[in-house]
């Protein structure tokens, strides 16, 4: 018996959402891989929803729980890249650390607190590793952060 594959009617829908997720499969950035897959969630409950037969309501529960998820990612994944949610203040120290993302700046502004100092405080010593330079290493070393926070 020769395959054959329906082109018509909710079937439309199937294929849609298969590619979608194909495509979202094959890329690589996290943001723009989501949209695809949450795409393919969206088309393949509107087939459930279409379908000729009958509603088939657990698969649209189940792609409401998926895009739900999916959607919820998306903007961590957004508050990560964005420097929306900053103070003033952060924002103008974020400028100047640029290499890192502005998740990992707010991790470090997590542990951090800003001081002026007076007069004659010291900053750095000949010799010593800059504060800066311990506070980058921090953002790449996760297990820093929850030592320095633990102590």
């Amino acid at each position: 018996m020769p395959l054959e594959i329906d082109l018509s009617g909710s079937a439309l829908f199937v294929h849609a959402a298969a590619m979608a997720n194909v495509i979202g499969y094959l890329i690589r950035d996290q943001l723009v891989l989501r949209g695809w897959l949450l795409l393919g969630t969206l088309l393949y409950m509107a087939y459930y929803w279409a379908h000729p037969a009958t509603l088939l309501w657990e698969a649209i529960l189940w792609g409401v729980v998926m895009a739900a998820a999916n959607l919820t990612m998306i903007l961590i994944i957004l508050r990560d890249r964005t420097a929306f949610w900053m103070s003033e203040q952060e924002a103008a120290l974020y400028r100047e650390f640029q290499p890192i993302t502005p998740g990992a700046f707010r991790s470090l502004m997590g542990i951090a607190e800003f001081r002026t100092a007076a007069e004659g405080d010291v900053l750095t010593r000949d010799g010593e590793v800059p504060l800066t330079k311990m506070a980058l290493d921090a953002l790449l070393n996760r297990d820093m952060i929850e030592k320095i926070r633990s102590a």
